[in-house]
């Protein structure tokens, strides 16, 4: 993929929802223009819940323009964030690396981790930071879908115009996901 020219969005959506995938975007104030996705329905064994992985894929892009997004199911959207795609000839890439994040799915048990993103967060503010790379262990257990909801929440939150790449760990293995 060309980060020039397309951007790639994955989320986890309500199984109450339509199976529908849709991303609605626009250029600064430009007509908003929509790009249909995937759905698949994922059962999280340990935690007996379920969950739409969606993603899709946005093409055709103008390099060096931000992009606001927001993700639904054609009919009801939610912000996913302002993602600027990179330079046609950028003369340097700006990325970090983090790994083992492991969250619990307790945001009790998991107060000071959480408190770790959102300082990460906070420094990266207003530095040009052109995607990140987690290097797996996302969450503690992958068939446990409150563990999935809370760091997608705290990355969202920490990092929300950062793109970021995930490397499966023997972690999101467990649980029969």
């Amino acid at each position: 993929a060309d980060a020039a020219t397309s951007i790639h969005l994955s989320w986890l959506a309500d199984p109450t929802t339509a199976e529908k995938a849709v991303v609605r975007y626009r250029a600064a104030d430009g007509d908003w223009q929509t790009a249909d996705g995937t759905c698949s329905l994922t059962a999280f064994a340990t935690s007996g819940q379920a969950a739409y992985v969606c993603a899709a894929a946005l093409t055709g892009l103008v390099p060096g323009t931000a992009y606001e997004v927001e993700i639904g199911d054609g009919t009801d959207f939610v912000p996913a964030g302002t993602y600027t795609t990179a330079a046609e000839d950028p003369d340097t890439t700006a990325f970090f690396v983090m790994g083992d994040t492991q969250m619990s799915g307790d945001e009790t048990a998991d107060a000071d981790p959480l408190a770790i993103l959102q300082k990460l967060g906070t420094l990266l503010e207003g530095k040009q930071v052109d995607f990140a790379l987690q290097t797996g262990d996302y969450v503690d257990n992958g068939g446990n879908f409150a563990m999935w909801r809370e760091i997608q929440q705290v990355f969202g939150e920490s990092f929300p115009a950062v793109p970021y790449i995930h490397t499966l760990g023997n972690h999101e293995y467990y649980g029969d996901i």
